[in-house]
């Protein structure tokens, strides 16, 4: 490797190895200025890649299109019976058993039909413009997650790691730092690769070197990480205090995406408090023997057990070890499949695919409608893309990571549509809302699929309760009229309500309080 593209590949200064579960961590040493415009918050985001193009009909199987699918996909459609339902018309592969686990505890959100406009069905390309969040005609160096950094940093570089922010602000597990996470100027992660024969490289350098080109490179590798060390001792500390309690991860090796998974958990425990980890699987771009010739096994499945061992795995651990409510999984793939198979037992690219999202705070719904497979669909058709990506993205800056609108429409260039794939609990109002005039005590369920319950305090006044829309259109009035300073207990039907998220609005002569729910009927 020269010399330049090694600094292009570890940052602007340079790069310590460090051993987690066999990894080797190169981090990235670029200081930061601690003077954050944006808030930052505990939350962790954890990201799957599912390098290649996930092939979502082999995934997320839409039974009341099975017939269908039984015609253009007779080599590789796996058997009704070997699958795992989640309703009537909707099921997984059966290779996914973790996630059928977490769906049915309500820690799976589904999004389906997830793409975006004009879907570019180049690997490079389409990766680019999932990374940035830009439009496919539109070329963006930057990432949506690198933007993010940057606007809650935005002197970085500046004089980092400091008291208030000692840690990495951003890890890919792999060889390079994800493109997701370069900033307008900047790359805001660290990457993290697994080398052999690593604490041969981690010496100081006290051994001989061989007087050629490999050894005058490996002698400047060893300077640079002698010379910047700023992360070594916070990582150390996280990687010495951090713990792994689940017995649900595979032997090292057997699994590399648990390995990965492994590593985030034990480095969050730790007390790292890196924002975002990036993880990747490979092996999706399956155009030839995606499926082995009994229509269950092959290597296909093989990638769906990986990711649902290894997803299962690192559930179980966060939880154990009590960090599992900050702590928020997602799954995407450039790309899905085409609907039709291909002379190989395989699929070529294709379009819209589902999303996962997993945790102990997602809104454990299935957000979208089953994939519609036309009875004269040819192998040049693909699937119609329902939910933008960017929708997501929107999604999760939101709610998760607190962004206000402002902030939302610079990290992703403009407004996106909102789906609620963090529960939002209604008992968490905001405390100035919270006044001796108004205020909500308990909304429930929470999704609603007929009748719900609101319990509610007011002083004396005239009280409105009406049902919005999420574009602000009033659909339905609960009451209108004068109540006397108490706590009441109003019933609320969704009859004519279609399945969405919507805002229950409460406003009286002193102000308005509201919160949002979801009907899923």
């Amino acid at each position: 490797m020269k010399r330049r593209n090694f600094i292009k590949v570890t940052g602007t200064a340079a790069s310590i190895p460090i051993l987690l579960n066999g990894m080797k961590f190169r981090v990235k040493a670029s200081p930061l200025k601690n003077n954050n415009k944006v808030p930052v918050n505990d939350k962790v985001l954890v990201l799957i890649n599912l390098a290649g193009g996930n092939d979502g009909l082999n995934t997320l199987i839409p039974l009341d299109q099975y017939e269908t699918l039984k015609k253009v996909r007779a080599d590789i459609l796996p058997p009704e019976s070997t699958l795992l339902k989640l309703s009537d018309d909707l099921a997984l592969h059966s290779s996914l058993s973790d996630f059928k686990s977490l769906y049915d505890n309500e820690k799976l959100c589904i999004v389906q039909n997830v793409g975006y406009p004009l879907q570019n069905q180049s690997h490079f390309r389409s990766t680019d413009i999932w990374n940035s969040g830009s439009d496919s005609k539109v070329y963006e160096g930057s990432g949506w997650l690198g933007r993010l950094l940057a606007l809650q940093h935005p002197d970085f570089p500046g004089l980092y790691p400091n008291e208030d922010f000692p840690d990495p602000l951003a890890i890919t597990i792999g060889s390079i730092s994800s493109n997701t996470l370069q900033g307008e100027i900047y790359d805001m992660g660290m990457a993290v690769a697994k080398v052999d024969n690593f604490q041969d490289f981690l010496t100081s350098g006290t051994d001989t070197l061989p007087d050629t080109y490999a050894g005058e490179e490996l002698s400047f590798i060893r300077r640079l990480m002698t010379q910047t060390n700023e992360y070594f001792s916070v990582i150390t500390d996280a990687i010495n205090k951090g713990n792994n309690l689940s017995d649900k991860y595979p032997e090292e090796n057997e699994n590399r995406l648990a390995d990965q998974l492994k590593s985030v958990a034990k480095l969050i425990s730790g007390g790292l408090k890196t924002q975002v980890y990036v993880v990747n699987l490979g092996g999706f771009d399956t155009h030839a023997n995606q499926v082995a010739q009994d229509g269950i096994t092959g290597t296909h499945a093989e990638l769906l057990s990986y990711l649902s061992e290894a997803v299962g795995a690192f559930q179980d651990d966060i939880e154990k070890l009590g960090i599992a409510d900050r702590v928020l999984g997602m799954t995407y793939s450039e790309f899905g499949r085409r609907i039709v198979e291909n002379a190989s037992y395989g699929t070529d690219h294709g379009s819209a695919a589902p999303l996962f999202l997993f945790g102990t705070k997602v809104n454990p719904l299935i957000i979208g409608t089953n994939p519609y497979v036309d009875s004269e669909v040819t192998v040049r058709d693909n699937l119609l893309f329902e939910n933008d990506f960017r929708s997501i993205y929107w999604s999760v800056l939101k709610d998760w990571f607190e962004l206000e609108k402002t902030d939302l429409e610079t990290v992703l260039f403009k407004e996106h549509s909102y789906l609620s794939v963090i529960y939002q609990n209604p008992n968490s109002i905001n405390e100035l809302e919270l006044n001796k005039n108004l205020r909500i005590e308990n909304f429930y369920p929470n999704p609603i699929r007929a009748l719900g319950k609101i319990k509610f305090y007011t002083s004396n006044s005239w009280l409105k309760i009406s049902i919005i829309n999420m574009q602000g259109i009033e659909l339905k009035v609960l009451t209108n009229q004068y109540y006397s300073m108490n706590n009441y207990t109003l019933d609320i039907n969704t009859e004519g309500l279609n399945n969405g998220t919507y805002i229950l609005q409460l406003q009286n002569s002193t102000g308005v309080v509201s919160t949002n729910f979801i009907v899923q009927k």
